[in-house]
């Protein structure tokens, strides 16, 4: 299949890396020419959690310079969600049959509506990945890739990822999208605004005491917002995620370290508009959303 991914960070190159060596065609659109110079030079390099380095070879180029004549069977939209409005600007225009979105947080949601494509789905990574260079991503923690169509056609996101099981990229269907994607808000809203604020590792959100009973205050919120069920359950996946991705430092921390814009409007922006419609004034939820905010330098 012939598959574009759109956003050459962690994630970005993850998915490229595990999707190439199923045997696709594979582009990386990168935002630099350098990056892309050099992923295609050097090869895409990951590094397992054990250390040890395997190295694919992809297509890239950047999103502006990027035109198709083939048509597109899956784009992956991998960039952050403030920047998914703009891309999509551009996806519109290419042969694109089918498109994946892969961001943190709920406000992406609200384009969909927008989205011309008559196969779209959505999917969340609770994998850990870190950068390391602009051709090489460390895989830190593996997990598991969740996905869920929005509407369906042709099934190309299916057959993309096939039916083998990959023990170091596992890989879950889920029936209902919007309920997957409010699971994972509770992850990344709990996780994400807390690191930024103590600036530390995820790990150390579970192992700390003090940091376990912070985590776990925000967990309670965010359940009285969204009206999830089966809280226990889920604090026990929060707990486990934070362990499994423990030395990952979160993509609010790394944006916050580097003077970078975060994806906190998309992720405790969206709680907070949902608990004005519910008449649930959260003061922990808006406390944290201003001083994540606060530190917002870029």
């Amino acid at each position: 299949m012939r598959i574009v991914i759109v956003g050459s960070g962690s994630i970005g190159m993850l998915m490229a890396f595990y999707l190439s060596k199923k045997g696709h065609n594979i582009t990386l659109l990168t935002n630099r020419d350098e990056q892309a110079f050099r992923l295609k030079d050097k090869g895409l390099h990951i590094i397992h959690h054990d250390q040890q380095i395997e190295v694919v070879t992809v297509h890239a180029q950047t999103l502006l310079t990027y035109t198709n004549e083939e048509s597109i069977d899956v784009a992956i939209v991998a960039v952050k969600s403030y920047q998914v409005e703009q891309v999509l600007t551009t996806l519109q225009e290419l042969n694109v049959k089918s498109i994946l979105f892969t961001q943190n947080g709920m406000g992406h949601t609200d384009l969909f509506p927008k989205v011309e494509k008559e196969e779209l789905s959505v999917a969340v990574i609770e994998h850990g990945a870190l950068r390391i260079n602009d051709y090489t991503v460390h895989h830190t923690g593996v997990g598991q890739l969740r996905w869920s169509y929005v509407r369906k056609k042709d099934n190309d996101v299916q057959v993309m990822f096939g039916n083998r099981e990959d023990s170091l990229f596992p890989i879950q269907y889920e029936q209902n999208w919007l309920k997957m994607l409010e699971r994972k808000l509770i992850v990344n809203a709990c996780i994400n605004p807390l690191t930024a604020l103590l600036r530390v590792k995820n790990g150390e959100l579970v192992e700390n005491q003090h940091h376990k009973r912070m985590l776990r205050a925000v967990f309670n919120d965010v359940m009285e917002v969204l009206k999830f069920e089966h809280h226990e359950e889920l604090w026990v996946h929060l707990c486990e995620i934070c362990q499994r991705t423990a030395l990952n430092r979160s993509s609010m921390l790394s944006d916050i370290e580097h003077n970078r814009q975060t994806e906190i409007d998309s992720i405790l922006g969206y709680l907070m508009k949902k608990a004005d419609q519910e008449q649930y004034q959260s003061n922990l939820l808006t406390f944290l959303y201003h001083s994540v905010k606060s530190q917002e330098e870029f």
